[in-house]
């Protein structure tokens, strides 16, 4: 056997873009844009070009992307996938390595964009405003009620203050009236 021709074949990291659509846990259609840094094992590059061809991101990582990334999301919930972000990519960097194993190594797996329908996007949106205006009514409520307590403290207290000078009112008025019969009486005595 003679070499007919040489083909390189580059085994430095390299990066492999794509978007995917795909639905998550809850069933709402997901479409996530992704980068991925890839490397082909330097012991099987030859076997790759020989099987394969130099159409490999075609033949092997877009499907593989595909394919991964549609089982990872579908593990996560729409919240989940923008809450743990990072969590999302470490299970597609997992599923990756699991099927790219054999010619490839993963280093990074990089969400890009995660995006949802409109009608999703709208319904989020509608339910944030909603919670917004719960919570604003809800700090209205507990500003109306501190409001009604300093009232009704108020009008306590002031009760206390007209029960106490009425009771001031009849002491001092008895008193009064006591001391006005002693003066009558010794006035009749006087004379």
């Amino acid at each position: 056997p003679f070499v007919e021709s040489v083909h390189d074949v580059d085994i430095r990291t390299q990066k492999y873009s794509n978007t995917v659509e795909g639905s998550a846990k809850d069933l709402q259609i997901v479409n996530i844009t992704m980068s991925i840094n890839y490397q082909i094992k330097a012991e099987k590059a030859s076997e790759l070009y020989s099987k394969v061809g130099a159409n490999y991101n075609d033949v092997i990582l877009n499907p593989a992307l595909q394919s991964s990334l549609k089982a990872s999301i579908a593990k996560y919930t729409a919240e989940e996938m923008v809450t743990k972000r990072a969590e999302v990519a470490a299970t597609i960097t997992e599923e990756l390595n699991k099927s790219l194993e054999e010619y490839f190594i993963i280093s990074a797996v990089n969400l890009e964009n995660i995006g949802f329908t409109d009608e999703y996007n709208k319904a989020v949106e509608a339910k944030t405003t909603n919670q917004q205006k719960a919570e604003a009514e809800k700090a209205q409520l507990e500003i109306i009620k501190v409001q009604n307590e300093q009232k009704i403290n108020t009008a306590e207290a002031e009760a206390k203050v007209r029960e106490l000078q009425s009771q001031s009112v009849t002491d001092k008025s008895l008193e009064q009236l006591r001391l006005e019969i002693q003066r009558e009486m010794i006035q009749k005595w006087n004379r």
